[in-house]
């Protein structure tokens, strides 16, 4: 009976034993198939970012060849519009593909200038200028590196599509060549690359200031980033995909969420909110461009971007785009810039840039030793002052003026800004106010 009760204690145990490895091969087998179908679903991701990225880069590249011949502002400005967003959804594109071990200061840069330099050509067109051959070749240049990115970007779509893509390791290429080597043989061919200068926030001698806001800040981690960058975009931190940083004068992490349609730099100094964007489109307005101005002021706020004044603003396909100026004691610093855009179907912010900003403030002590009455007689008869205001504004030379600023009326009805030097009375600037129901500008 002992001997009958011991096999069957046995014979249970052994029955236990293999339905726990049983079990424990069920969820071995379970793991797998789940850690299979989130690579699976990270690929397919990927390949979904590539394949916008690869649309975005076709219809820039077009874009490109015929603002190379275009001979009218209107045109330029819609080519360069066109230029500006597909530009800014490459970039958005290029953050979420996993290129960590790539440097991509120079892709970046050609993305970031290329829509930018085509809206200053076609604002200085728009003044009645004509384009210089050296701008139309400048043009063509862009137009050229554009289609040699392209080509390296269908390269990797087609490598990918083949299955030599490694995105499981998070490794873009291989020993035979893949997107990181083509990309980075991309990245050492910028030898020709042309020195943009022009009236824009990623120009070339604006890139290459040191931004006095960050100057002598502590890094921060990226961890901090991330969460900096999750509040302005008002997600959850584990939803954002980091990218490669962006590299040179203003060093900043970037991330990216929503298969790449959303986006957020953060800098490495400091840790400010440099810039974000969305690529959503937008639907018909049912916000008043007030309500859009009074929304960027308060998400400017949220930000931590304290004492910003709204100068001006334009609306376009529904989004409402508004510079904010620092309001520093009685002096509005016009060189301190950040430009919000607003959605104006929900109010929904699509962007900030900070750049401006980050690059300009600084502590100022500024004084005026000529008053306002003594200001007032450098202007011309033929206006007539409605306003006033101190503020500092910026030079050509990348320096900036203490100036009151003169809102003046003409006989005909026409509104200019007048801008008279603190210190000595000297015109400094003039601006003509232009108002419509897109929203308030100046040229």
């Amino acid at each position: 009976m002992k001997i009958s009760l011991k096999r069957r204690t046995a014979v249970r145990l052994l029955s236990y034993l293999t339905a726990l490895c049983l079990v424990l091969a069920g969820f071995a087998i379970q793991g797998q198939a789940q850690a299979r179908a989130k690579l699976q679903a990270a690929e397919n991701g990927y390949m979904r970012t590539l394949s916008d990225l690869v649309t975005h880069m076709d219809t820039l590249q077009a874009a490109l060849t015929k603002a190379s011949f275009a001979g009218t502002a209107p045109m330029l400005r819609t080519l360069s519009a066109k230029m500006s967003q597909e530009s800014g959804y490459a970039k958005q594109a290029v953050a979420t593909l996993p290129l960590q071990d790539i440097s991509l200061e120079n892709t970046n840069k050609f993305l970031a200038q290329v829509g930018d330099y085509a809206v200053s050509l076609a604002d200085r067109m728009s003044l009645g200028e004509t384009l210089s051959g050296a701008e139309y070749d400048t043009l063509a240049s862009l137009r050229d590196y554009c289609e040699r990115l392209y080509r390296e970007i269908l390269v990797l779509q087609d490598e990918a599509a083949a299955g030599s893509v490694k995105w499981d390791d998070r490794q873009i290429g291989d020993e035979a060549g893949g997107f990181a080597a083509g990309l980075q043989e991309f990245e050492n061919s910028f030898a020709d690359y042309p020195t943009l200068l022009y009236d824009g926030p990623f120009s070339d001698h604006l890139l290459e200031r040191e931004a006095q806001m960050i100057k002598g800040k502590t890094t921060v981690a990226g961890i901090t980033a991330r969460s900096t960058a999750a509040r302005a975009l008002h997600i959850d931190p584990d939803a954002l995909t980091e990218g490669v940083g962006e590299e040179g004068s203003m060093e900043c992490y970037t991330f990216s969420a929503e298969n790449g349609t959303r986006a957020a730099a953060v800098t490495v100094g400091g840790g400010y909110l440099c810039y974000t964007v969305s690529g959503r489109a937008v639907g018909t307005p049912t916000l008043s461009m007030e309500d859009g101005v009074a929304r960027a002021a308060a998400y400017l706020t949220e930000c931590g971007y304290d004492s910003m004044t709204a100068s001006y603003y334009e609306e376009s396909g529904g989004v409402l785009t508004c510079n904010f100026a620092y309001q520093e004691g009685d002096y509005l610093c016009y060189t301190d810039l950040i430009k919000v855009s607003v959605a104006l179907d929900n109010g929904e912010i699509l962007g900030i840039d900070a750049r401006g900003f980050l690059v300009n403030h600084t502590d100022r002590a500024p004084h005026a030793t000529l008053d306002e009455t003594a200001a007032r007689r450098s202007l011309s008869p033929a206006l007539t002052v409605t306003g006033s205001r101190l503020c500092i504004i910026p030079t050509d030379g990348m320096t900036e003026v203490p100036c009151y600023e003169f809102l003046c009326t003409t006989e005909q009805g026409d509104r200019v800004l007048v801008y008279i030097r603190t210190d000595d009375g000297r015109e400094q600037e003039i601006m003509l106010l232009l108002e419509d129901s897109h929203g308030v500008m100046t040229i």
